[in-house]
């Protein structure tokens, strides 16, 4: 407030009340005014590049950066939002991000959220907000598990989703041995020198259905002595696709008796311990096999990153009724920025 002089009669007294009535009308107008009456624009070009870049090269990591509830900027509008992560109806599934008004009453739908960019890369199962630099963007995931990004994105004042970069993630694997006598053998798996045991492949076609079991069949035979006793036995190899989806394709073995896979009895037993099928099924897509090293039976088995796991590598063999790992897996994912898909 400055002061006015004012040339009236009454002198001093006059201008006392005068400056009361600017002060008081200055006040009103200031409180009227909305804070943010003025919108800020979309993050340039520029800002999309380096939080792709910065994304990119923090990876999984930059997990505890990621926020699932909030109260901020929401729209990049200077305009503060709820914002939380949803759950998408229907049988696809998944997280997607969601937002309400600050004063929207209990139980109100969330913004609907309209991607502008036609998407052609990977499903994306999983979502978080990210803020970065006084932006707020949206970072997509392949899966749960938050460790494979897809793309990264930003929602403009209209609630519509601009793409602002794809990316590609690469898992380096280093498999490591457990006990001594590991090093060699898991030398030889990695660098692939060694042998895996026959399969006597069924045709799809004639993939034999297991009745005891939830959508899973046979789909081909092994002869090998899992139990290195110095006899061979017959597994069959068994496909199970948990909830009948044919993108999720679980791999295990089960004894043979009487020419049909045998749910039970201690050889059961051990190759459930052995293979550690005897959780539920999972999407976890993993491929098994055995080979000879040394004068030993071993069993491998790889899974890749499914909804909620990483992924992993075991080597282990059955010895007396014990079963011994030798070889596990360590994983380190790299994510790779791409080109900005979404220039507007």
């Amino acid at each position: 407030m400055s002061f006015i002089p004012v040339n009236a009669g009454g002198g001093w007294l006059r201008t006392f009340w005068l400056l009361v009535v600017v002060a008081l009308v200055g006040s009103d107008l200031a409180i009227s005014q909305p804070a943010n009456s003025k919108s800020s624009p979309a993050p340039s070009l520029a800002e999309t590049r380096e939080a792709c870049s910065y994304v990119a090269a923090r990876g999984p990591a930059i997990a505890h950066e990621l926020v699932v509830h909030g109260i901020f900027d929401v729209t990049n509008t200077k305009t503060k939002k709820v914002a939380s992560i949803g759950r998408v109806d229907g049988m696809r599934g998944g997280e997607q991000v969601e937002y309400h008004d600050l004063n929207a009453p209990p139980g109100s739908p969330a913004a609907t959220i309209t991607p502008r960019s036609k998407w052609n890369g990977p499903a994306d199962f999983g979502a978080r907000w990210f803020r970065h630099r006084g932006r707020t963007y949206v970072l997509h995931f392949e899966t749960e598990s938050l460790r494979h990004a897809t793309y990264l994105g930003y929602i403009a004042s209209d609630n519509i989703e601009h793409v602002a970069c794809d990316f590609t993630s690469t898992e380096q694997e280093t498999l490591r041995p457990v006990r001594s006598e590991g090093s060699e053998i898991c030398r030889a798996v990695a660098m692939g020198n060694v042998k895996s045991a026959e399969i006597d492949t069924i045709p799809p076609e004639k993939y034999e259905e297991v009745s005891d079991l939830s959508a899973t069949h046979v789909v081909g035979y092994s002869t090998v002595d899992f139990r290195n006793t110095g006899r061979s036995a017959k597994l069959a190899l068994l496909q199970s696709t948990p909830g009948g989806n044919v993108e999720c394709i679980y791999n295990f073995y089960e004894p043979v008796k009487n020419g049909k896979p045998t749910l039970e009895g201690n050889e059961h037993d051990l190759l459930n311990t052995l293979q550690d099928s005897d959780s539920p099924k999972t999407c976890d897509e993993n491929s098994v096999k055995w080979f000879r090293f040394g004068g030993k039976t071993y069993f491998q088995n790889r899974t890749n990153t499914s909804l909620n796991n990483p992924p992993s590598d075991v080597v282990r063999y059955v010895s007396g009724n014990n079963i011994l790992d030798i070889c596990l897996g360590q994983f380190r994912t790299k994510w790779h920025a791409g080109r900005k898909l979404d220039p507007e």
